[in-house]
């Protein structure tokens, strides 16, 4: 599966997805990854024509998903209406839709809460296989209306 990794991170040090990106390859799905730092200014959001740059580069993933902080939810935001407008889907997660899933779920369809290192691919390997992904754990899922919110796994301890 093509998987798209979005860090709005103020760096380009993002760990995470770093580690997302090698877990997926590990398990045989083709990954991109883009950065986009920015200056610490956290009410700048991106350009359109940075927006167009962005969605071209990433139009060809079967998933995109995308890593916020608290600070960069307004940029997250951008880029969540830039895919699930276009009916791409799109994974948010990160400490903020961690630590505030409520309030992320109601502006994502699909959030990642707690660690996703054994989860994102999981939830690939079901995708790439057209297998249900409601059921997949540390994610809450809204699919057809309906909204699945399930429980977070214990931690990986062998990355």
């Amino acid at each position: 599966m093509r998987v798209c990794l979005i860090s709005t991170s103020t760096f380009p040090s993002d760990q995470g997805l770093r580690t997302l990106s090698a877990c997926l390859e590990r398990a045989g799905h083709e990954v991109l990854m883009i950065f986009l730092p920015l200056v610490e200014d956290y009410m700048r959001k991106y350009a359109k024509n940075e927006l167009v740059e962005i969605f071209n580069k990433a139009k060809n993933a079967e998933l995109v998903g995308i890593g916020s902080m608290e600070s960069t939810t307004g940029r997250a935001k951008q880029l969540i209406d830039l895919f699930q407008n276009r009916k791409i889907p799109l994974v948010w997660g990160g400490p903020h839709p961690t630590f505030f899933p409520e309030k992320c779920f109601e502006m994502c369809d699909i959030i990642a809460v707690g660690e996703a290192e054994e989860a994102i691919i999981e939830l690939a390997d079901k995708m790439s296989a057209h297998e249900d992904i409601s059921k997949v754990k540390n994610f809450w899922f809204r699919i057809n209306g309906s909204e699945f919110k399930n429980p977070v796994r214990a931690p990986p301890n062998n990355l």
